[in-house]
């Protein structure tokens, strides 16, 4: 089991600890620090198997009227495969969800992209519910393309979440079922 958590100090310390933790995703030095200082302004997520350990973490952008996206996802490598980055998922999922949110979204490498370690990122979203929306031409410059992946979270009933890891901070406990509040800008 995971204890999920949201972290308010030292986001970016855990960002650049698991960036670096994982070079095989996070390849560009200036998109790296693009990645960490957007922390400040993002809810961060942390996973571990006690409230102390950090494994994983979720960087969740809030800004969109319907839409929550996931600016950056990493998991220790040797943790990989063991549920973190599904908990992080589940426990996003219902934070949005209580935030009045409908989808939550993230941004990736298509499958035209030379990198196997992006076939298993797809094939990790995919699984969790994700379905490929659309490609961006060019998104992060010349011939680099994005791949922008959508999951509807208002589809699923307060009595399915109640199983999901729990979060700190949600407006709603999985186990008390509270009504969910609407986003501010509707």
């Amino acid at each position: 089991m995971w204890v999920v958590r949201e972290i308010t100090r030292g986001k970016a310390k855990f960002a650049r600890q698991l960036i670096k933790a994982l070079p095989q995703w996070f390849v560009h030095d200036k998109a790296n620090e693009r990645y960490i200082r957007a922390t400040h302004e993002q809810t961060l997520l942390a996973a571990g198997r006690d409230s102390d350990e950090v494994i994983g973490i979720l960087s969740l952008r809030l800004g969109s009227e319907s839409g929550a996206e996931i600016a950056l996802l990493g998991v220790t490598p040797t943790y990989h495969r063991q549920g973190c980055g599904t908990a992080l998922i589940n426990s996003a999922e219902i934070m949005a969800g209580d935030r009045g949110y409908r989808y939550l979204f993230v941004e990736t490498l298509p499958a035209s992209e030379v990198s196997t370690v992006y076939d298993g990122t797809r094939k990790f979203y995919a699984g969790l519910g994700f379905d490929s929306l659309t490609r961006l031409v060019d998104y992060w410059g010349k011939g680099k393309d994005c791949l922008l992946m959508l999951k509807s979270i208002e589809a699923y009933p307060v009595s399915d979440k109640r199983r999901l890891v729990g979060v700190v901070g949600a407006s709603r406990s999985p186990q008390t079922g509270a009504k969910r509040r609407k986003h501010p800008s509707r």
